[in-house]
């Protein structure tokens, strides 16, 4: 009878490869619903499941500290409307945009939502997942701070905009 350490090191036991093996595909797995997706993501790549984005949002460049397509992200108004969802099946609620960068975004939320969650934020070319990082109350609402996980954008450049005072 096997004791429980050997039965821990046969779990962890792989056998290696052989050459004659076929590579494996690695699928990528949708970060809020866990489905599988494409062996290979694209910028514009999205979850067959929930829709959601299955790319990294920009990395910064080693040899700078500008974010790559930083000056093509799309700009948001503070206070300006978007939807989040907070699981797959349930209905978008909407939020207001408090900040939005390359690596992290806030909103204010009608709710208040667990730190560690995986939210999904979207808005006019804008798809997001993001973990939550921390969540506070702020006055009838409720301050969302997440990290960014994945992301869509629909326009690759940006847009000039043109105000008068």
């Amino acid at each position: 009878m096997p004791t429980a350490h050997q039965d821990l090191a046969l779990s962890l036991y792989e056998p290696p490869a052989s050459r004659f093996d076929a590579p494996k595909a690695a699928l990528t797995l949708c970060l809020f619903c866990g489905s599988g997706g494409p062996p290979q993501v694209h910028g514009d790549s999205a979850c067959a499941s929930c829709g959601s984005p299955l790319a990294m949002p920009f990395e910064t460049d080693g040899q700078s500290s500008e974010n790559k397509g930083r000056r093509g992200a799309m700009r948001r108004q503070r206070d300006h409307l978007a939807q989040m969802q907070l699981h797959p099946r349930a209905s978008a609620v909407p939020v207001r945009w408090r900040d939005l960068s390359m690596t992290g975004l806030s909103v204010l939320a009608e709710q208040q939502v667990l730190v560690d969650q995986v939210i999904r934020i979207t808005d006019d070319g804008i798809d997001v997942l993001a973990q939550v990082v921390d969540c506070r109350r702020q006055g009838q609402c409720f301050s969302v701070h997440a990290k960014l996980l994945r992301a869509r954008f629909a326009h690759s450049s940006g847009t000039f905009v043109r105000a008068r005072a």
